[in-house]
């Protein structure tokens, strides 16, 4: 029926018994909040089912939970206006906002993660127009939103009704300080990605600070999607990469030659050669790319670039070795050729 995932932050986070991916959670480039500021604190669900008799909670929450699932709405009308813990509108006693799960997902988290069918967007749009923009921005245990649910799987369909109805939810941060854009790319979710980013006003807000940036940008090359990778770099010329994440991207590109557009070579010589090499008709973004982080090294000092060209540390410790020639060889055809 339900059971939890964990993330590298050490949540437990619900999920139904489905495939998912373990979420992974950015570890480094996190900057310390000044001591004197205290972080938000989350929008939380009511946990009446939680917190009540076992009874009531397998009577009420695990078939909401299970319609919300298959998008089944007419078993999951009557229950909603049979709960007896939050009265709205005139017509309904709506459990809205009542964690259903034990990561206090609401209904409309878990319909959010939901495979995406005609059943399951019509269960979401007949759920938003119920609520109240307050009752979007509800966050589970992680402090994720619903809209996050939706990035995690892809739904661009569920993401746009809620963003219809509440735009902040774009701009929401979870526990982990990432936002819906930063999930999409996470889970490598283009479309999703690409909606967001279209959204996110280039990046340029209050929320948005260097280091969520650098987060979505090395996910979007570890991802393939060299194109937004691209349009972050160009709308955030003045984006700050650390050596570290400089690395990583550097290290990710390094270990996708097929982005370069690779040729067949006949020897060792040719591999390398076309491996890395521009084609000759127009450039691909993962040249273009490598060009612009490239001219970014170039210009450092001495120390942070050699700093850089050691590679990651992982690659050290897991010794990696094909990923590693891939890294060597990227830096040494960089240095020649752009």
């Amino acid at each position: 029926m339900m059971n939890q995932r964990s993330t590298s932050s050490g949540h437990q986070q619900q999920q139904p018994q489905q495939n998912h991916t373990i979420v992974q959670m950015p570890q480094h480039h996190v900057s310390a909040a000044p001591a004197q500021q205290k972080p938000p604190q989350p929008n939380r669900p009511r946990l009446d089912l939680l917190r009540g008799n076992r009874e009531e909670y397998i009577k009420f929450a695990v078939p909401l939970y299970e319609a919300a699932m298959k998008g089944d709405w007419k078993a999951a009308e009557p229950i909603l206006s049979q709960h007896p813990h939050l009265i709205r509108f005139n017509k309904f006693i709506l459990s809205i906002r009542v964690a259903i799960t034990e990561n206090e997902e609401t209904l409309l988290h878990v319909a959010a993660s939901a495979k995406s069918t005609k059943v399951v967007e019509q269960f979401v749009i007949n759920l938003v127009q119920l609520m109240e923009k307050p009752d979007l921005e509800l966050q589970n245990k992680n402090w994720d939103t619903a809209l996050c649910s939706a990035a995690d799987a892809g739904n661009i369909e569920t993401a746009e009704r809620m963003v219809k109805k509440n735009r902040a939810l774009i701009e929401t941060l979870n526990f982990n300080k990432v936002m819906p854009l930063y999930m999409a790319a996470l889970f490598a979710k283009p479309k999703m990605v690409a909606y967001l980013y279209n959204l996110s006003n280039k990046m340029v807000e209050d929320c948005w600070t260097h280091d969520n940036r650098g987060w979505v940008l090395q996910k979007c090359v570890e991802a393939d999607m060299f194109d937004v990778a691209l349009n972050i770099l160009n709308d955030c010329p003045n984006i700050v990469l650390p050596n570290r994440l400089l690395t990583d991207l550097l290290f990710a590109l390094a270990q996708k030659p097929r982005a370069f557009e690779e040729e067949k070579p006949n020897s060792i010589f040719t591999k390398i050669k076309s491996t890395f090499a521009a084609p000759n008709k127009k450039e691909s973004a993962a040249l273009e790319l490598l060009k612009i982080i490239w001219e970014k090294v170039a210009k450092m000092g001495k120390n942070d670039i050699d700093d850089i060209i050691r590679g990651p540390r992982s690659v050290k410790t897991n010794k990696e070795g094909k990923e590693t020639i891939y890294f060597l060889l990227l830096l040494k055809w960089a240095t020649r050729v752009l």
